[in-house]
This record gives C-alpha cells, structure tokens and sequence, in this order.
C-alpha cells in the first residue's frame, strides 16, 4: 500500500478510535534531560515547565552554583540545556512560572532583600535578572509566594504567610514592581475562610480561581475560592469534607469557561493519601466527583495540577501507580475515558515523583513535564510522553484498513 496516498481524515478516525480505547495505544517516556549531570549539579525541580517555541523553561528548589536552586531551559529534543540563572543559597524557587515574550517571571519562596520571598523578573536568554517586588511579612504583607499568573498587565499570585492572621494572601503587581496590592487576606481556622495557600490562583477573565489545602467556613479541609482581578468578589466556592468528596487541594482548578476541574490529596474512601478528581460549576454550583484514585493501581496524592485540552483531562499523580512512584493519566471532561497513560517506574531510565502540569502543546502529543526523583543521578528529570512506534505503525495500518474498506463499499 502506498502510505503517502492514506487521507489524513482516515489517520484521525483511527487515531481517535484506538485512544478512546485507552489500552490499544502504547507510549514510550522519553528522557529530555536527566538533572543532576550537569557541572552545577542541578536538581529537584518543583516548577511546571513552560513552553516558548521550541524551548522549554523551567525551576529547581536544590543544586546550582550555590545550592539555591536555578531557573534552566532546554530545547524540546534534550539540546541546548542551560542554567539561566543560579539563585541565592535557602531561596528555593518554587511554583510556576511564565513567559510573556523575551522575560520570565517566577517566585522564590525565601530570600529576597527581606528574607520573605520575592517575585522576580529575568530575559529568556539568561540576562537582566531583576527582582519585581521583594515581600515583607507583616500585616499589610505577604510571605512565601510560590509561583504567578499573568493577565498582560499585572501578574497575581498568593503567599503562604502574612497578612493579618499570618496565614497567607492573595496579591497583585505590576511588572516593573508598582501597584503592589493585597487583594484578600486570609483568615485561617475553621470558621474563616482557609490559610496556607501553596500554590496561584489561575486566570479565567476578569477572576482568580485558587485553592487552599488547610481549614475553611466550617471545616479545616480546604477549599476553592474565586475573586475577582480587581479585589472584589471574593467567595468560597466549595468547602471540602473528607467524609464525602476529599480534602486538601493543593493546586488551583483549570476552567473551561463554564466548569471548573480539579485534584484534592484526600478522597472518601482512601483517607489523605489518594484523592480524587472533580467537577463543579465556577460559582461552585453541581459538584462531583469524576474520579477517586485507588493507589497502586491508578495513582494516589494527587498534589500536581490539571491540563485541559478540548474535553480531556491529562494529569499526574505524586505516587502510586505500578511501582508507587507516580502515574501519568487522562480523563473525558465527564468522567469517562479514565486510563493511566504511564506507571512511572523510577530509576536510571524513568522518573519518579512527577510534578506540576503534565504540559500539552496545542493539545497533541508529546506530553511534557519534570519529576523530583529519578534518572541517572535520581535527582530529576525532563521528560517527553511520545507514542511508541508499534502503536505509530499501528494507526497507519488501521488508517490503510479504513480506505480500503471505503473502496470497497464504492465497488459493491
């Protein structure tokens, strides 16, 4: 059979249909790159990589120059790696970062010129490192960002700490540091409305949608909150119970515009170290639970983040899986179509640990993404999620079926 001629409508009926099936297709984790074997001994990163071009960028908490951690990019086929920036000693960068055309922005937890963290600034080239805005605790203040959001204009992010109760804030900035704002304090303890955020709200429009995984109104579960860009609006969406629908969410949902999609650490029937996928409307109306992880079959700890790309869920889990190590999965934005994509095994040739967002350009294959542990050094790695070839050949078989089956009906 001549291959070339195969309609490319035929090559994604096939497609669709073998993954639906979500057993029929295979996949293959390939290693970008193993931290830990590069000559400032790089290493554990807790950071959701970012895609700019052909590049992809990314933090680790440990390892550099001077054990601070670094801010590294690397070339989508494993080339070109590179340290952009070695941090200060105890900064520990963490959360997610973005790009907004040749600058970076991202958070340290600690360090900055007051010890508290900072939001910082640097080029995609590694130049003109500067810090936006240095935090200072306190009432009026915040302490220990982890990761930003951007709109174009300002970027928002949340605190650990600070603000009256000193138990995390909701903040706003401009990019060259001006108009430093807190847009909510929280008020910790059961009776107020959650403390402790871990991680930014993400953007949809004009609102903030985020989570915090400690205490609430009623309970000390955690809960997902809303607020508006400009401070008003704040509520709390859904307060979790673990007695029915989980707790500890430690990332902010992803909105398709009408619902709202995310992971907590705690299901019903596993206790604090499983979790589960859910559902709601974004004023938190119609909550489910589209998915509770099991463990060693289908992951558990689901501490990392969701992506969302059409109607399907991609996402990992901190551990389970085949070898409690973490798994890789996706799911139908309904709840069908669950299946575990990848069983991270650890070692020298795999990860372990993953973390943040299993990144979906385009919402197409590879899948990429970093994990704590694992590689040659077991101290991270970068990894690409690819089809394996067999399954290739298979699609291609399967799309040579459908046009000769087509011709045949044309005959008969």
């Amino acid at each position: 059979m001549n291959w070339q001629r195969v309609p490319r409508q035929a090559v994604v009926i096939v497609c669709l249909l073998l993954a639906a099936s979500g057993a029929a297709l295979a996949y293959e984790l390939n290693l970008i790159n193993e931290l830990g074997d590069q000559a400032n001994d790089v290493r554990e990163p807790r950071t959701t990589l970012v895609l700019s071009g052909d590049t992809l960028y990314g933090m680790t908490t440990r390892g550099g120059a001077n054990e601070g951690g670094t801010l590294f990019s690397v070339k989508t086929d494993g080339s070109d790696f590179g340290v952009l920036y070695d941090f200060e000693n105890g900064s520990y960068p963490f959360g997610n970062i973005v790009v907004s055309g040749t600058k970076i922005y991202g958070t340290t937890h600690y360090n900055g010129a007051n010890g508290y963290g900072m939001v910082y600034s640097i080029d995609t080239d590694g130049s003109d490192f500067d810090s936006v805005y240095d935090f200072a605790s306190g009432a009026d203040n915040g302490r220990g960002p982890s990761g930003v959001s951007f709109d174009g204009t300002y970027l928002y992010g949340a605190t650990y700490g600070g603000g009256d109760a000193d138990v995390g804030t909701i903040y706003k900035v401009k990019t060259d540091g001006t108009e430093f704002s807190l847009l909510h304090e929280f008020g910790g303890w059961i009776g107020y409305d959650g403390s402790n955020p871990y991680s930014a709200p993400m953007i949809s429009g004009s609102t903030l949608y985020g989570a915090v995984p400690w205490n609430g109104p009623t309970r000390g579960d955690g809960m997902i909150y809303s607020i508006g860009t400009d401070g008003s609006g704040y509520a709390a969406l859904h307060e979790f119970d673990e007695a029915t629908d989980g707790k500890r969410p430690y990332m902010p949902p992803v909105s398709d515009g009408t619902y709202l999609y995310g992971m907590t650490t705690g299901s019903t029937s596993g206790g604090l170290e499983k979790g589960n996928i859910y559902k709601m409307r974004t004023d938190g109306t119609e909550f489910e639970i589209l998915h509770e992880f099991a463990g060693l079959s289908d992951g558990r700890y689901a501490e990392c983040e969701l992506a969302l790309e059409g109607d399907v869920l991609f996402g990992m889990t901190r551990y389970g899986g085949q070898d409690d190590n973490g798994v890789l999965f996706r799911i139908d934005t309904d709840g069908t179509g669950f299946w575990v994509i990848h069983h991270f095994a650890g070692g020298t040739s795999d990860g372990n640990e993953p973390w943040g967002t299993a990144l979906t350009p385009g919402g197409s294959l590879p899948l990429y993404g970093v994990t704590f542990y694992g590689g040659t050094s077991d101290n991270g790695v970068v990894f690409a999620l690819v089809p394996e070839p067999s399954s290739c050949a298979l699609m291609i078989i399967g799309a040579g079926a459908v046009v000769a089956l087509r011709r045949r009906r044309r005959t008969t």
